[in-house]
């Protein structure tokens, strides 16, 4: 590659890391990679290293490439190295520039007992030391000047820069003359529409009244692009700048990030249209950092990809936004059984389309239940109802539950009591609900629903004073707020659901009561295996509550220790 760039004299530092030792190479996958690619630059090393002059060899000893750790150690071996080498150098170096003489490159003409002096506007104080520095060593190439010449017009200071040369027998004098650009009489700014000139002040007061420089004002100018990044514009950029003379005016054409389109890549059956609904930003619109964020956030939580995110390309010089995503499995089948001593052995079937016609809609049949329950569930869910951020639900239900009433048993002694079966009945109803929600921003969500159900009390056995037949009529709002770290097995956060449901005459139920639940619980956990999990359950009903929409207590999940459902009533704690 040097060689194919016309450089003479080519010097490589072969800096390379042994190979790792065979018992290391499948310890962990990156070892494995780091084997494998030391194995490839040892190859590419094996062809490349003869073509060099001189070859720098540090004394790295069993330095892996993938160790960062004592780098000034590193450093030292490089230097000790190099200046091993420099005496070869030094004479490849001469034997170069003789040889090029003889050939008769103009380029290698040498020039001796030389002085520098420098005409016009002053050079930069680096360069200046580097030329001065340079013609020290008493001998200077015609090559050396014009890398001079280039190096001080790559400053962007100048708009001209020529050298003279002229020799006697007191040696030779080399004359720099710098014509300096032109003067930035005022600064104009266009295309800002979303931040005053007023923020752009202090930025403008530096270039204005300065020569132009090119590496100072695009620095400069960088600095209005940070106060848009600053402000959330990330994508701000400056589409065109130009110097009017001899105003001296330079014109800078500000482009704030306006997308030009929006592009959706990896959903197969999600339609564009839903993941564009979740994503508040739309082409012809500024970009904002934090309303793609925002956007993320939403098309991420709707659980229907296994990941999102965003790139940003450029066509035509206009930004295009394209949202990546990969999608889940969304038409599935949950099989599920349950065994226990109060309802022996249950068995669930869930059949759910989560991506229902590729528009993130939830439609599935639930069916669950064994010998003394069954609840059969069809359900329609939106993530989205039209284009606001409530959620809507419907959903028919046919449920049945067995129940036990249980009273005391005889007690034999003080400390020992028992629960015995006093009757059962069965719970019948059948219905259909329609529920609207929103989400609580990190928290939770927050529900009104309403349930229209037939109820029937069937007893069977020794229950016949429990029969009866009703229709309710319920209207149920609730929220939830839920901080916890992860499911199902939680390790900190709190868990609150709250409800309050009413049943009135005038909406179609044959009875009216008001009715209060709360639930509250805590995750603790100490030293990273323990977790404390208190819950608190309380219930609070108007005694016109009918039987069967009493609160229960008891049972695995409410009192662990009891028979399921063994306390009823219109209150609980």
């Amino acid at each position: 590659m040097a060689r194919n760039k016309g450089y003479d004299l080519v010097i490589v530092v072969n800096s390379t890391s042994s190979l790792r030792p065979p018992g290391e190479i499948f310890r962990a996958p990156w070892q494995t990679a780091d084997q494998i690619i030391s194995i490839m630059m040892n190859q590419e090393n094996a062809s490349q290293l003869p073509a060099a002059d001189v070859v720098i060899t540090p004394e790295v000893g069993k330095h892996l490439s993938s160790d960062f750790h004592g780098l000034d150690t590193l450093i030292g071996a490089g230097e000790a190295a190099a200046e091993k080498e420099m005496p070869g150098i030094l004479s490849r170096y001469a034997k170069k520039l003789a040889r090029m003489q003889e050939e008769g490159d103009t380029t290698q003409t040498m020039f001796t007992r030389t002085s520098v002096t420098f005409a016009g506007s002053p050079p930069p104080e680096t360069l200046r030391g580097a030329i001065e520095k340079g013609a020290q060593s008493g001998v200077v190439t015609l090559r050396e000047l014009q890398a001079d010449v280039e190096d001080l017009y790559a400053s962007g200071r100048y708009s001209d820069v020529a050298a003279g040369v002229e020799t006697d027998s007191a040696g030779t004098r080399v004359t720099f003359t710098l014509s300096g650009n032109p003067m930035v009489n005022a600064v104009k700014i266009e295309g800002n529409l979303l931040l005053p000139l007023a923020r752009f002040g202090p930025v403008l007061s530096r270039m204005e009244g300065h020569p132009l420089d090119a590496d100072s004002v695009s620095g400069k100018i960088e600095g209005i692009l940070r106060l848009y990044r600053s402000a959330g514009y990330s994508l701000a950029r400056i589409d065109t700048a130009w110097f009017e003379q001899p105003a001296g005016v330079l014109h800078v054409r500000l482009n704030e990030g306006v997308i030009h389109a929006i592009d959706v890549k990896g959903g197969v059956r999600t339609r564009d249209a839903f993941i564009l609904s979740e994503f508040p930003l739309h082409a012809g619109e500024v970009f904002q950092i934090d309303r793609a964020r925002r956007g993320i956030t939403n098309i991420a939580s709707t659980t229907l990809f296994d990941f999102v995110y965003l790139e940003v390309s450029y066509d035509a010089g206009q930004p295009v936004i394209t949202i990546r995503l990969q999608e889940r499995p969304s038409q599935l089948v949950r099989i599920g059984t349950r065994a226990d001593n109060e309802r022996y052995l249950q068995g669930l079937l869930d059949i759910r389309d989560e991506n229902f016609q590729g528009s993130g809609m939830d439609l599935g049949m639930t069916v669950a239940g064994g010998q003394r329950n069954l609840d059969v569930v069809m359900e329609y869910k939106a993530r989205r109802l039209f284009n606001s951020y409530l959620t809507f639900g419907v959903g028919g239900f046919i449920k049945t539950l067995d129940s036990y009433l249980y009273a005391d048993g005889p007690q034999s002694d003080p400390y020992h009591w028992t629960r015995d079966v006093a009757a059962e009945y069965r719970d019948i109803r059948y219905g259909a609900d329609v529920a609207f929600g929103t989400q609580l921003e990190r928290l939770g969500n927050a529900t009104l629903e309403f349930i229209l159900e037939d109820v029937k009390i069937k007893s069977l056995d020794r229950a016949a004073a429990l029969a009866d037949q009703y229709r309710l009529a319920l209207i149920r709002l609730g929220t939830i707020v839920d901080t916890k770290d992860r499911s199902p097995f939680p390790l900190s956060g709190v868990g609150l659901d709250i409800s309050y449901e009413f049943a009135l005459d005038g909406l179609g139920s044959t009875i009216s009561y008001n009715s209060l639940n709360v639930m509250y619980e805590t995750y603790t956990t100490w030293a990273h295996r323990h977790t404390l999990h208190p819950r608190f359950t309380m219930g609070f009903a108007d005694k016109t509550m009918p039987f069967a929409q009493e609160f229960r207590l008891g049972g695995l999940d409410s009192f662990f220790g009891t028979r399921e459902d063994d306390r009823r009533g219109g209150s609980s704690c």
